[in-house]
């Protein structure tokens, strides 16, 4: 469950995104840059088949097993599965 601009709970990971986009009440806090998404155009959300895991990626399993012993296990997980690598899994390791 995420929290959305209002405190209001959202499962949806695709809704939290578009709560948070960036509206007329915000400030500006960058300079917007050609070819970005700029309000009142809404952020297109990447399909489903663009977030899929090559082949030979780096499973939950195996990235735990190499995060084992992490000081942010859960943040290591990510890293390791993002990068599919498991190189950068020894930044959480002291």
């Amino acid at each position: 469950l995420k929290l959305g601009r209002n405190i209001e709970g959202i499962e949806d990971t695709n809704a939290f995104a578009m709560a948070w986009q960036v509206g007329p009440e915000d400030p500006v806090l960058l300079s917007p840059k050609a070819g970005t998404v700029q309000y009142p155009e809404q952020c297109k959300m990447p399909s489903i088949t663009s977030r899929r895991l090559q082949a030979g990626a780096i499973t939950d399993g195996k990235a735990r097993s190499i995060c084992k012993g992490a000081s942010e296990l859960e943040d290591c997980v990510f890293d390791v599965m993002a990068t599919n690598t498991a190189d950068v899994a020894m930044d959480y390791f002291d």
